[in-house]
């Protein structure tokens, strides 16, 4: 089952006993399960600049929606793996760590116990506004072309099986 949640353009977030600050995602870790999955992570560029993503190269940074494609397999799970997504990390491991530190996250939707990150690319890749970010992006190992797409100020649907969640009005998931 895909799920989701969502800021609804809350910036305001907060910052743990060391210092680290985090997305207002983070309130409720626990939402995410610990199973593997695969997850898109829907980030937002608020500036243009040209950016180092490890030995990959140059991104050039636009204004606007980007989607990136991951996922979940090892300890911990989704659970795991989102929460490192959720704050920008100091010491970048994966070519989106260098992105996050550019964007604000603004939703994670995800599927739980099943690997469909390269279904998952091919369907975002495949929808109407979307550009390949930069080749090879968190696709080094495997045959994608990439895992993060560029959509401008026009953010796509989720897919309509997924479940959102609004912090804002504090609801229950609900289909889209």
């Amino acid at each position: 089952m895909c799920r989701g949640l969502t800021t609804q353009g809350s910036t305001k977030g907060y910052a743990d006993n060391c210092g680290q600050r985090y997305s207002p995602l983070v309130q409720n870790r626990s939402m995410f399960p610990s199973a593997p999955g695969t997850y898109i992570l829907v980030l937002r560029s608020y500036t243009a600049r040209a950016i180092t993503i490890g030995r990959l190269g140059k991104l050039r940074l636009r204004s606007g929606f980007y989607l990136y494609i991951g996922s979940a397999f090892g300890p911990g799970g989704l659970r795991a793996r989102i929460q490192h997504h959720l704050r920008r990390a100091r010491c970048p491991h994966w070519h989106i760590d260098y992105l996050r530190r550019y964007t604000q996250l603004e939703a994670v939707w995800y599927w739980s116990g099943s690997r469909r990150e390269h279904e998952a690319a091919t369907v975002v890749g495949g929808l109407p506004g979307a550009t390949v970010a930069l080749p090879g992006f968190g696709s080094s190992d495997c045959e994608c072309d990439t895992h993060l797409f560029w959509f401008g100020e026009s953010l796509p649907k989720p897919p309509t099986d997924m479940l959102a969640w609004n912090y804002r009005r504090g609801s229950r998931p609900a289909l889209h």
